[in-house]
């Protein structure tokens, strides 16, 4: 829970000190850059499985982005082979929601929610091989195209919106512009 006598840039600056050790107590820390990992995968989102165009820039959901196969808070560390890209929004999307490959690694999981005191009651009702399954539903790239088409939809709308606002005499056509 958030302090509420910090600011909003107080807390933006502690849940990035707490992520970082985070990152450190996960193990090995690389370099990563966005540029060499989209090179090694082909461009291609390791969510949705579509190319990454490089063109687009943040905020837009089709940025390229570098995108945790084994989430830090799932313990996941900063390293090469635990990186792949993904579209910016397919990323946001998936957050921190793990894929579990085994029914040990949901089991893994859900103990690890027991040692909680206030979910421990939750964790004696959870199912590893419905957490395995419903983890491997959500996470297919079907999903993830779908999702990030709504997203693109969105992000074009408040693009509209925001040149009508600025010139009424504009007209938005995908990516030309015409006044």
């Amino acid at each position: 829970m958030a302090d509420p006598e910090m600011t909003p840039a107080e807390h933006r600056r502690r849940q990035k000190q707490l992520r970082e050790e985070r990152k450190r107590a996960n193990g090995p820390v690389e370099k990563i850059d966005r540029a060499e990992i989209g090179d090694r995968d082909g461009w291609v989102c390791g969510l949705c499985r579509d190319p990454i165009d490089r063109s687009y820039r943040y905020p837009d959901p089709r940025a390229a982005s570098v995108d945790h196969i084994r989430s830090i808070a799932g313990g996941g560390t900063e390293t090469r082979d635990n990186v792949q890209i993904a579209h910016w929004g397919c990323n946001h999307e998936r957050n921190a929601d793990d894929v579990y490959a085994s029914v040990e690694e949901a089991e893994a999981v859900r103990a690890e929610i027991a040692r909680i005191p206030y979910l421990a009651k939750h964790a004696e009702t959870m199912d590893p091989e419905e957490m395995m399954r419903r983890s491997q539903e959500r996470n297919r790239p079907e999903e993830f195209r779908k999702m990030l088409a709504r997203r693109v939809a969105k992000w074009e709308l408040i693009q509209n919106l925001v040149f009508e606002a600025a010139d009424p005499d504009f007209v938005f056509e995908g990516d030309d512009i015409e006044e």
